[in-house]
């Protein structure tokens, strides 16, 4: 992924009312940061066509409040901030950051392609791929692995009460480094 500051779209840099979607800037944005309130945040199939992005790998950044965000396809890191978010994301890879007291979190995601058996991992691949998927939650540094647990779809916190619920889990837990 590559950032300059001309592909990003901070609503709060400015007071004007900024569409908080892909195509909103030439070149097309590749981090789009919410606001403190309710955000629309999304990514649609015509994004990598206007302004010349050919990467299509997104950064997608929630606020404080209830964030709706989508993207469709591509590769994407995604926090949706603190609030009850609802995430849904088409086919690609994606990382969802958690950090503490993220919410009440639905994520809808296309699994697609996001597994990998052992035969898939070229021989003599430089770094050992122990995961089995290409989608990651990363835990926020703030919040202990002990205290997050798996029970069916849903990532729940057992001390603060914060869910993710998935529709389909084609995820790796790790804990930030």
């Amino acid at each position: 992924m590559h950032i300059n500051s001309a592909s990003i779209i901070d609503p709060t840099l400015s007071t004007a009312k900024q569409a908080l979607n892909c195509a909103a800037k030439t070149p097309t944005a590749t981090i789009i940061i919410g606001t403190s309130g309710k955000d629309a945040i999304g990514c649609d199939l015509n994004r990598d066509i206007r302004g010349g992005a050919t990467d299509g790998d997104f950064m997608l950044i929630g606020g404080p409040d209830d964030d709706f965000i989508t993207d469709v396809t591509g590769n994407r890191i995604v926090n949706g901030g603190t609030g009850n978010d609802t995430i849904k994301l088409g086919a690609g890879r994606s990382i969802i950051v958690l950090d503490a007291s993220w919410g009440k979190d639905t994520l809808t995601v296309d699994c697609t392609g996001s597994t990998i058996a052992p035969a898939e991992i070229p021989t003599g691949f430089a770094i050992p791929w122990v995961y089995k998927t290409t989608n990651f939650i990363v835990l926020g540094n703030s919040i202990n692995p002990k205290d997050v647990e798996w029970r069916g779809n849903v990532l729940t916190h057992k001390v603060t009460g914060d869910t993710l619920t998935v529709n389909q889990n084609c995820f790796t837990v790790v804990p930030a480094l």
